[in-house]
């Protein structure tokens, strides 16, 4: 990329950075692009030149949240090389990210409810299926590098991999809407019983 692509990358990433504080403060239906133009201190016409609209930008938002939390941890577990303790560690920091990410799953949820079914980007949610998609990957190929190692027995390898992400996604629910109904260190450790019982 040339230098004038890169400054423009790197202002959209300060833009949707600076969204995000102001939309988990805020919340979605309260924030308005004036808002997010402060926070990032340019002025609402040069955000336009951004972004088309507020939908956009929360869309762009959410997306690239995620994107960064999954490579953040992806780098982790690369550097793992037992796949049982990267499974474990994969648990452990998906159960992490809980508090780190309460707040967009927060903001998720907003979203859904307030786009009223014309938030085009908002409907398809093709970034949240290519999110799953990934770490659905991530986790069959821990899966299969155990079981080609013998640390796991033969298993169903895409269904529980399914499983394991559906379970993990599923305790972001109650632990988005009241962080003191999940002991996420409890549960992390039942998640793992149940899991390497499975396995072994």
């Amino acid at each position: 990329m040339t230098p004038k692509m890169v400054d423009r990358e790197q202002k959209r990433l300060q833009i949707i950075g600076s969204a995000f504080n102001v939309l988990r403060d805020k919340g979605y239906m309260d924030t308005k692009m004036s808002d997010i133009a402060e926070a990032v201190g340019i002025g609402k016409g040069t955000l336009y030149e951004y972004f088309a609209n507020k939908e956009e930008l929360v869309a762009a938002t959410v997306e690239t949240m995620i994107r960064l939390s999954q490579d953040s941890i992806y780098r982790e577990l690369d550097a793992i090389a037992d796949p049982e303790e990267k499974l474990r560690r994969f648990i452990r920091l998906l159960a992490e990210a809980f508090g780190e990410e309460s707040g967009l799953f927060r903001l998720f949820i907003e979203i859904v409810r307030g786009s009223g079914g014309g938030g085009g980007r908002f409907e398809r949610m093709d970034y949240l299926a290519e999110a799953y998609k990934r770490t659905t990957n991530k986790v069959e190929a821990i899966l299969k590098e155990g079981i080609d190692k013998g640390v796991f027995r033969k298993v169903d390898v895409p269904s529980t991999a399914v499983l394991l992400v559906c379970i993990m996604d599923g305790l972001q629910l109650p632990y988005g809407l009241d962080r003191k109904s999940v002991d996420v260190k409890k549960v992390n450790g039942v998640v793992e019983e149940m899991v390497f019982s499975y396995l072994k």
